[in-house]
């Protein structure tokens, strides 16, 4: 009886440690996802933070100013998507697609933008063209 007594111990107990090593990886995976999550983040709010600065500088600049600019081609070795559009209330957007991730990016309604030509990873072309009434800055 002590020898079955043993066995069932033993079993119980590595049951246990198994239970909880499970529980500890677990735990770390979360932590790790979420940290990969902060970090892409971070580069596509960089990325967001160049077309800002690009309709900041556009505005800002007398007529006639036309300028290349460059978007990385992917973060972090990975593929990414952006979109920029302007809803029927006048409202402009970009929206960044990256893994399984949607970044919606609601830009200031200090000027009219018009997008020729999608954003794309790469080179971009933003010009500012006015007329006697108002300014507009066109990007593609």
């Amino acid at each position: 009886m002590r020898k079955a007594q043993s066995s069932l111990e033993f079993v119980m107990l590595i049951s246990f440690a198994l239970l909880l090593g499970s529980a500890f990886l677990f735990v770390l995976q979360q932590n790790l996802a979420s940290a990969q999550k902060d970090r892409d983040e971070v580069k596509v709010n960089q990325i967001m933070n160049i077309i800002e600065n690009e309709m900041t500088l556009a505005e800002q600049s007398p007529v006639g100013y036309s300028r290349t600019f460059y978007l990385p081609s992917s973060i972090d070795g990975k593929n990414y998507l952006i979109n920029a559009s302007i809803d029927g209330s006048g409202k402009n957007d970009v929206v960044i697609i990256f893994g399984q991730n949607y970044y919606v990016f609601l830009m200031p309604n200090s000027s009219i933008v018009q997008y020729n030509n999608p954003l794309l990873p790469g080179e971009n072309n933003i010009t500012k063209k006015c007329t006697s009434f108002s300014c507009t800055i066109v990007i593609g």
